[in-house]
């Protein structure tokens, strides 16, 4: 069993504003109406831009959820379809390629799903990296399928805060990151930023090297609707009725970055893959590459940053078991895992397992039962299986 005291643990184990009616397009002022004052703030693109939206009705921007900005070399483009009537389809394409051809950059000013709609990043086979940021004032939700033509890795980096439930699916063939960090961190100084925008750095051959945590970055929020697991006669756990929730694909990586990440009844899944999660208000979180096991290794500076909460509650669970179990690393202030909730990296098969690791600068706490499950962490090998735990 892992050492859960009070000194900081490292446990390895194996608004937009509301109107009440349209506003009228803007018009710019006539010849006798324009100040002659410098640099009068309508000339400015920026200001074009928000005037831009604010001349479209209410009802439109409530419809539009998915909304690019102008803010690329090369546009991100959206278009909307209901196939067969049903849920809205989201196809974006467009966006800014990088000079090698594999990194693709889109902006959004609004980046959110309707109830079980689709988001269908239309990349080439050629594009292995999607970096999305959201440069507007409203976090994502996103109870929806996130969706690329093609197998590829995708970044997502909204400051304002991310929002996912279990409706939320990613059929990426591919990992995900959604952070809510402000910058990716590239080589040679270079980097995306979502506040203020910049232009992508068109140069970069390789992936980003860390994610910047600008001023008071939001949180993430899982919700969903329990594991479902439960213990068998001779103590292993039973995932026959387990909901899989939010999954990439087998040994993929699965990571979230923002200040402050709950899971409330949440699942999140990489079999034999990669789950991380890093609750950082303050610093910058790195992101080392290892593609000989995994896309990225989040890595700390604890002298320079500052953490916040992670609280894994009400039936939660993460799961990265598989032939041979996958990795887990959490990191934050302080770590709960409550209320029945558990964290899954065993082995199942022939393979070797993977690690477990749960750091809180604070404190760990693993306590509580729910429908008879209770909170746990486990990097075993399961009964009948030849490999080697984690």
């Amino acid at each position: 069993m892992p050492d859960l005291s009070g000194e900081p643990a490292s446990l390895p184990l194996g608004t937009r504003r509301r109107v009440s009616q349209p506003c009228q397009p803007w018009q710019p002022p006539s010849q006798d109406q324009t100040p002659k004052a410098k640099g009068w703030l309508w000339r400015s693109p920026l200001v074009a831009l928000t005037w831009l939206v604010a001349s479209v009705p209410l009802g439109s921007l409530q419809a539009q959820t998915i909304l690019p900005d102008s803010t690329l070399p090369l546009r991100t483009l959206v278009q909307q379809s209901t196939p067969n009537g049903g849920p809205r389809l989201w196809t974006v394409t467009g966006g800014t390629p990088n000079q090698g051809g594999n990194f693709l950059f889109h902006s959004f000013l609004f980046f959110t799903l309707g109830n079980g709609e689709t988001v269908l990043f239309d990349n080439a086979p050629t594009v292995d990296h999607i970096f999305a940021r959201v440069t507007g004032t409203v976090a994502s939700s996103l109870p929806g399928t996130l969706r690329s033509s093609h197998p590829t890795n995708l970044f997502l980096m909204n400051p304002r805060g991310i929002i996912m439930n279990s409706l939320t699916r990613l059929d990426l063939g591919g990992s995900f990151l959604a952070t809510t960090g402000d910058r990716l961190l590239f080589e040679d100084g270079l980097s995306f930023d979502a506040a203020p925008a910049n232009a992508p750095p068109l140069l970069v051959i390789n992936p980003p090297t860390a994610i910047a945590m600008g001023n008071n970055p939001g949180s993430i929020l899982v919700t969903g609707t329990t594991h479902g697991l439960f213990f068998d006669g001779d103590l292993s756990v039973n995932r026959s009725r387990r909901a899989t929730g939010i999954a990439v694909a087998t040994g993929q990586n699965l990571t979230l970055v923002g200040n402050g990440i709950t899971l409330n009844g949440a699942n999140l899944t990489a079999p034999q893959g990669t789950v991380e999660l890093g609750s950082v208000k303050a610093g910058v979180v790195s992101l080392n590459a290892d593609f000989s096991q995994s896309p990225w290794v989040l890595g700390y500076d604890e002298g320079q940053s500052v953490f916040s909460p992670i609280r894994i509650n009400t039936s939660s669970a993460i799961e990265v078991s598989g032939p041979g179990g996958g990795n887990v690393s959490l990191q934050g202030s302080t770590i709960d895992v409550l209320n029945g909730s558990t964290i899954l990296a065993d082995t199942l098969g022939s393979q070797r397992g993977g690690t477990l690791r749960v750091r809180g600068t604070e404190s760990v706490t693993v306590e509580g039962t729910r429908n008879g499950f209770t909170s746990s962490l486990f990097a075993a090998v399961n009964p009948g299986a030849g490999g080697h735990g984690g």
